[in-house]
Formats: C-alpha cells, structure tokens, sequence
C-alpha cells in the first residue's frame, strides 16, 4: 500500500511539473517579451481569470474529487460525462459574462488594452478549463501517468507556438489567451482512457440533475470560498492595477512567478492526496489518514524550505538569467514573497484533509477570514508602499490563512474517531 501510495505522489509531481512548468515558462516568456503595461494587462485579466476558475473548482473540480472516488464507484466513465456537459453548461455562461464586459470596456475606452483582453480570456475560458477538468478526471481514475503524456503536448505547443509568434511580432496578451485555449482543446481532444467524453451520447435530465444537486450540495461552501478569494489571493493585484497602473501590477506578478515553481508542487501535492484522504475517509481509516497527511505535511514543508533559501541567495542572477535586469530594483521583494509558499506548503495538508473530512464550511470560514485579511491589508499597505505593499499584504494574508486552517483542522479532528466515521460515510 505504502509503495503504491509513494508512485502516486511521484506520478502527481510528475504531472504538475509537466503542466505548471510549461505554464511558469511562458508566463516567464510573457514578462520578458511583453512591455511592463501590456505584461500587466494580461496580470490583471488572468487574475480575472484565475478567480473564475475557483468558482469552477468549486461546482465541477472539487465534488467531482471527493464525490466521485466515493460514491460513483465503477460508473465513474457515465460520471466524468456528466461533469464535463455541466462544465461547458457553466463555463458558457462565465464567458458571456466575461466578454461582454470586456467588449464594453473596451468600447467605452478603446485605448485601454485590458477591454480587448478581457473580451479574448472570456472567450476562451470554457477551452482552458476543459483541459483542466480532464486532468482531474485523470488524477480521480488513477491514470497520472496519461495526463503526463497529455501534458507534453500541451507543453510544447504553448511554448512552440508562442515563440514562433514572438518571432512573428504577433505576440499580445490576446494571442496569449488563444494560444492557451488552442494548446489545451488540441491537447484535451486526444482519446485516452479514464477521463469523460462529452460527446458519448445523451445523458437522461435525471442523471443530470441528480450530478449538479450533488456538486451543489458539496461546492456550495466552497463557491463561497471561491468569491471571497477575489479578496484574498487577487485583492493585491487587482488594486495595485487601480492605484498604480497595469505596469505596477506587472512588477509584483514578475517576481511572484519566482515563487510558482514551489507553490505549484505544492498545488501537485494537494490534487493528488484530495482523492486519497477522501477514499481513506469513505472506508473509515481515520488512523491511516492522519499518519498519512502528518508524512506529506513534513514533506512539503522541507521542500519549501529548501526552495526559499535558494530564492533568498540566488535572487539577484536568477532575475538577471529571465528578465535580463528589466525588474533588478524590485530583486529584494524575491525572498519576501517567497515565504508564501512555504506557509502554504505547512497547511496545504491540513486544507486538503479538512475538504476530505466533507467540511467544506469550515473550509469557507477559513477563506472568509483570510479574504478580510486581504483586503484589509492591501487597503493599508498598497496606498502606501505601492508593489512593496502588495508583497507585505500576500504574505500576511497567507500567514492568517495558515493558522486557521491548522484551527479548523484540529476542531474537525476533535469530533472524529474510527467509529463515528464509518456511520458518517455509510
């Protein structure tokens, strides 16, 4: 069991490095070969876009993680259908949402870049968070493997196909969305087993209903979380972009992507142990769960450590190596930001095990005082200190997110044993 449980986490890091190293370069790309103001409108609407892909998370990602593994069982192909007609159902109306608002911007002040670019991530929402869901389908079915394969083809078109319209001079942040958006249909389309197809035929409205009652049921507390991380995780970027201009807005996300690498292992982690603790949690093995969450809480946070004092010493070349000195006067802000991914590697276990535990109000409670957080101190510090601010706001909003987390955790725990499990999960 052990040695299956350590190829499943060596396969989820696997998968995540191939995804998110392939989008940490060319978000590197991005910053390097875009101008500081249009980099920063491409910042701001992925903060946009990031923010409506956890309200996806929360109605289609996370119950299909929890729920499926547990109570699907072998329809698990008929389940994976299901969730992807409601995503598209769902990622439709976002994007209409989306890109109206871009084109009336874009309208009302035509030479502001952020309309045409918000009108292009609008439209292709519903393509990159198609490839997204059927990465989780893959991590829910066991096939890690697969999605590694899938995501070398997305890795090299993204990549490719940017350079070759860089060399082009075509490159903006709009032809940025689109290339994401192609990369992952292209990508998602290929034929492999353990992931849903939503052309295999008619699904009865029943079945339908009964799927999105459920995700409600579960992602309810979790869209709240999701809503409130626009204060919580995009508050510092969104109002450096009011206050200081797209350009500012471009700094801070130039030197937060030194943290990605870290902070997206992390994100590797959590997706893969989500399934596990949840099925450990279904067949009542309490003791397993925690022993298990314990290993990876050591783990992960050995891990950031480490990575931290290489960002601490290495700063200054590694700014030079990527951008070529165009952000050396912001080099000191590096080690700064790059704490949050060490306080989010130590409560990353706890978060996940809180959601297996199918707590997901505590989890809100947890966002919600972390968004407080936030917008607080962003509404402080940026004002005053501007990109500087920002940092100090991230790291303090993460520090609270943290140590509630580990409270929430303990008041979950505090109510569970071995018995009182196996009733709740019959």
């Amino acid at each position: 069991m052990k040695r299956e449980w350590a190829k499943g986490a060596v396969w989820a890091l696997l998968e995540q490095a191939s995804f998110s190293g392939s989008n940490f370069l060319f978000g590197l790309l991005l910053a390097r070969w875009l101008s500081p103001d249009r980099y920063g409108a491409y910042v701001l609407a992925y903060a946009l876009f990031l923010f409506l892909a956890g309200v996806h998370n929360a109605l289609i990602l996370e119950p299909m993680s929890v729920l499926g593994p547990s109570r699907q069982g072998q329809q698990l192909d008929d389940y994976f259908s299901i969730q992807l007609r409601l995503h598209f159902l769902l990622t439709a109306l976002l994007a209409v949402v989306v890109a109206l608002s871009g084109f009336v911007l874009f309208c009302a002040w035509p030479q502001n870049p952020l309309g045409m670019v918000l009108t292009t991530s609008g439209l292709t929402l519903p393509l990159i968070l198609y490839y997204w869901t059927l990465r989780r389908q893959l991590y829910i079915s066991g096939k890690i493997g697969y999605a590694v394969i899938s995501n070398g083809l997305y890795a090299g078109l993204t990549l490719v196909v940017a350079t070759r319209v860089h060399q082009w001079g075509l490159l903006t942040p709009e032809t940025a969305f689109l290339i994401m958006g192609a990369a992952g249909t292209v990508a998602g389309c290929i034929p492999i087993p353990g992931r849903g197809r939503w052309w295999n035929g008619l699904t009865p409205w029943a079945d339908m209903k009964r799927t999105l009652q459920a995700n409600w049921m579960f992602g309810r507390w979790l869209l709240g979380a999701s809503l409130l991380a626009l204060g919580s995780t995009q508050a510092q970027t969104l109002l450096l972009g009011w206050w200081a201009g797209a350009e500012a807005a471009g700094i801070l996300q130039a030197m937060m992507n030194f943290m990605l690498p870290m902070t997206q292992t992390v994100t590797a982690a959590s997706t893969w142990m989500l399934p596990v603790f949840a099925r450990d949690f279904g067949e009542g093995k309490l003791a397993q769960l925690r022993s298990n969450s314990l290993v990876m809480m050591v783990l992960l946070t050995a891990c950031a450590l480490a990575y931290w004092l290489l960002l601490w010493g290495g700063g200054d070349l590694l700014e030079r190596l990527i951008y070529g000195g165009r952000y050396v006067g912001y080099v000191w802000l590096i080690p700064i930001i790059g704490l949050v991914p060490v306080i989010t590697a130590a409560a990353a276990v706890y978060s996940v095990t809180l959601r297996a535990f199918q707590r997901p109000d505590l989890h809100f409670a947890t966002i919600a005082l972390q968004a407080v957080t936030g917008l607080l101190t962003a509404l402080w510090m940026i004002p005053q200190w501007r990109v500087a601010g920002a940092a100090y706001s991230i790291v303090a909003t993460y520090l609270m997110a943290g140590w509630m987390t580990y409270m929430m955790y303990r008041k979950a725990l505090a109510g569970l044993d071995e018995k009182n499990v196996s009733e709740r999960t019959e």
